[in-house]
């Protein structure tokens, strides 16, 4: 009898790890991403508005904290902005905005959409996809639009990666999950795509915009 024991119990061991162990590999992360090929210039707001779409790919939720936008060499842009909106030029904006395109003298064209704003939790194998507004003044939205190469910071719970965009080129890559070349595709992540040490902190960032605000609070009481 203490031999069956035994067995069942060694049996049930084997079970749980392979319980344990398959918890833990759906539980890694893993998000997809990628941007619609047309960005929304609006020089009338100074914004960018970008349509970013994320899958979470595993059974834990993931937030996504806040995406800055840098230039072609990673760089953030030359920052010489009234900071509108509290925030540094690139960032994304911390309101809600109607989603429309003006420039110069082209004619207003408004979508039906309104960007919305970070930070923002996936749930576990969901997929969420929204217009989100970035700080650009004068005409620089309207160049961006139009360049070749854009590097997207992104700053998850689980890490802070770069999303390299094209959104001046029709730029075809691999689809590695289908296996065939798509425009502009979800490029997927992983632990090993983070960096090792992030490039902004996103609760520095709230106390920024925070101390921005006071400011321009302490201002207008003069």
């Amino acid at each position: 009898m203490s031999n069956v024991t035994f067995f069942i119990s060694i049996i049930s061991f084997f079970m749980s790890l392979n319980v344990y162990i398959k918890n833990k590999i759906s539980a890694r992360f893993k998000v997809g991403i990628k941007h619609e090929q047309n960005m929304v210039d609006d020089e009338e707001s100074s914004s960018l508005f970008i349509k970013i779409s994320f899958i979470n790919h595993s059974s834990k939720p993931l937030t996504i904290l806040d995406v800055k936008i840098l230039n072609e060499n990673k760089k953030p842009f030359d920052d010489h902005a009234t900071y509108k909106y509290g925030v540094e030029v690139g960032c994304s904006i911390p309101i809600n905005l109607q989603v429309k395109h003006s420039f110069l003298n082209e004619p207003v064209k408004e979508y039906k959409y309104r960007s919305k704003t970070f930070p923002e939790t996936i749930p576990p194998y969901q997929n969420t996809s929204n217009y989100y507004g970035f700080y650009f003044e004068c005409q620089d939205a309207h160049l961006n639009s139009k360049s070749n190469t854009l590097f997207f910071l992104v700053q998850t719970t689980e890490g802070t990666l770069y999303y390299e965009a094209h959104p001046g080129s029709f730029f075809y890559e691999l689809n590695k999950q289908t296996n065939q070349y798509e425009l502009h595709p979800f490029k997927f992540f992983g632990k090993k795509d983070c960096l090792k040490s992030p490039l902004f902190n996103y609760s520095d960032k709230i106390q920024k915009r925070k101390n921005n605000s006071d400011s321009r609070n302490n201002k207008s009481k003069k």
